[in-house]
This record gives structure tokens, sequence and C-alpha cells, in this order.
């Protein structure tokens, strides 16, 4: 039915080659996930995400629960960038927002 897949094999190596190649990118891009601040603070802005919206933020994950994470902000508007460790394996108490 199909006798060009199996023609010496040549479209089923090069799928492999270019499925070789896709997960090899994958894996570089996630190797190179934020790791500093040179890429700049996360997107968008707190201030955006604030005006007016404070009842209805809130966070899907939470930094530094498996170990220590980096985690940008803007200082002030302009500038460089802040870099901050978060761990949050040290025995610290957690704290509730109640908003």
């Amino acid at each position: 039915p199909l006798p060009f897949i199996f023609d010496g094999g040549h479209l089923v190596k090069h799928l492999i080659s270019y499925w070789s190649a896709f997960l090899l990118t994958a894996i570089v891009a996630v190797s190179q996930a934020q790791t500093d601040c040179s890429r700049g603070a996360c997107y968008p802005p707190s201030n955006d995400l604030l005006l007016g919206r404070a009842h209805q933020l809130q966070a899907s994950s939470t930094c530094g629960l498996t170990g220590s994470e980096v985690y940008c902000t803007p200082y002030q508007q302009v500038g460089p960038q802040v870099y901050i460790s978060i761990n949050l394996q040290l025995n610290l108490p957690k704290v509730n927002n109640p908003d």
C-alpha cells in the first residue's frame, strides 16, 4: 500500500532525522530556559496585572518548591534587572494571602 516508505528506507530515515532534529532543538530550548535575568523580567509586568485587578490575580505555580529557582523583576520601569534566587525548601512559615 505504501511502498515508498519502505523503498530503501529513505523516507523513514528522513523522518527519523527530522524527528531527531526536532527533539534536539526542544531539549536545547528547555535546557536554555531562563536561568538568569539576561532576557528580562517575566511579562506582563506586574503593574499591568495589578491595576484594577488585584482581586482577580492568582498564581498557578510557586517558585522554589523543589530547589533554588531564578525570579527576575524590573527595578522600577527602567534600569537593571534584579536577580532573586528563591528556595522554599527552607523551613519558613507559610503565609496565606486572604486576597
